[in-house]
C-alpha cells in the first residue's frame, strides 16, 4: 500500500466537507472511508460506525438542510491527521454566516479511519488533543 502525500490527504479531506457533507455525494464515502470508520457525533451523543452509517447519517442531515455551505478555510496536515477549518453559511438568506469551526480526521493507510467537527464534545477527547498539538506543532 502506498502512503498518500500530505497534499492528496488535504485534497480528500476537502472533498469529504464539500463533496459529502455540502453537496451530499455519496460516492465519496466509498472512494475514501474505511469500513471501520467512526464519526463522532453529539446530536445525540453516539460514534457512527461505518461506511453504510455515515452514509444515512449524511441523507439525514442533508436532507433538511440544502442550502447550508461550509466554506474551508484552512488545512493543516500532520501525520495522519488533517485539520479544516470552516465556516458554514446559508445561500437562501444572502450567505448569511451561521457558524465557523474545525473538523478532524485520522487516516490508517489510504483510507479515512476517523473524523469530528472538533466542537463536538462526544470526540474521544485524547486523539483530538494529540492531533491538535501536532498540527499546531507543540512539543
Amino acid at each position: 500500500m502506498s502512503q498518500l502525500s500530505d497534499a492528496e490527504k488535504a485534497t480528500i479531506c476537502h472533498r469529504m466537507v464539500t463533496e459529502l457533507w455540502d453537496g451530499g455525494d455519496l460516492d465519496v464515502v466509498d472512494e475514501f472511508v474505511a469500513e471501520d470508520y467512526v464519526e463522532y457525533i453529539n446530536h445525540p451523543p453516539e460514534k457512527v460506525r461505518g461506511r453504510e452509517h455515515l452514509s444515512e447519517m449524511i441523507r439525514v442531515m442533508h436532507d433538511p438542510a440544502p442550502t447550508w455551505t461550509r466554506i474551508v478555510e484552512d488545512i493543516t496536515v500532520s501525520g495522519d491527521i488533517v485539520l479544516i477549518g470552516y465556516s458554514e453559511i446559508d445561500t437562501a438568506v444572502e450567505e448569511q454566516m451561521l457558524t465557523s469551526g474545525y473538523m478532524i480526521f485520522r487516516f490508517e493507510g489510504e483510507r479515512l479511519a476517523e473524523g469530528s467537527d472538533l466542537n463536538d464534545p462526544s470526540a474521544p477527547i485524547q486523539w483530538v488533543i494529540d492531533a491538535h498539538l501536532e498540527a499546531v506543532d507543540c512539543p
